[in-house]
């Protein structure tokens, strides 16, 4: 479910919240000078907020296969061994 959040969810609102904020910072300002059309949902640009979430929702789905993900067995650093030779490192797979 985290996994889940992180990946889509999260990247997919954050262009919505970023054009949230930037309306209510852009609403005082006005309200503070008495003058002009405050911004409002009705004049979002949907499309360019839902393409720019899906964008960052895909980037990060392919951030987290490329560099994230389970680790394909554990790692056993080079040793020496009873004979006095060395035996080099190796991923080992784990254990089910």
């Amino acid at each position: 479910m985290a996994r889940f959040l992180v990946q889509i969810v999260f990247p997919l609102l954050l262009p919505f919240a970023i054009y949230a904020a930037w309306i209510a910072v852009r609403q005082r300002q006005l309200a503070r000078l008495g003058r002009g059309e405050p911004p409002g949902w009705g004049d979002a640009p949907w499309i360019w907020l839902l393409a720019f979430g899906a964008l960052l929702a895909v980037a990060a789905s392919m951030s987290a296969a490329l560099y994230g993900g389970d680790e394909p067995g554990v790692y056993v650093p080079p040793r020496m061994g009873p004979d006095g030779q060395i035996i080099p490192g190796r991923i080992q797979p784990r254990q089910p």
